[in-house]
């Protein structure tokens, strides 16, 4: 049986070493890319904004203003994925 793990983005750096040997012996495939998301932009917020997309998987936090730098540590320690800022 074939497990795969795929991430998307650009990684900024990992303090994680991946055992080679457990990803070979249990047929483990790691795969990842970078993703041109500012193209996408326009037309996803333009159907966000028109409820015919629900971002609520994505923006999992939402903060006032006052609270942004709340909602980067939330990020930051894997607490929220994205945060919405509300005025």
């Amino acid at each position: 049986m074939e497990t795969a793990i795929r991430y998307v983005g650009v990684p900024h750096g990992s303090s994680h070493n991946f055992n080679l040997g457990r990803l070979f012996m249990q047929n483990i495939t790691l795969r990842g890319g970078a993703v041109p998301a500012r193209a996408y932009i326009p037309e996803l917020l333009a159907d966000t904004v028109a409820g015919a997309l629900d971002a609520s998987a994505v923006l999992d936090l939402t903060v006032d203003l006052d609270s942004v730098p709340k909602g980067y540590a939330a990020m930051d320690s894997r607490e929220a994925i994205k945060v919405m800022v509300r005025p």
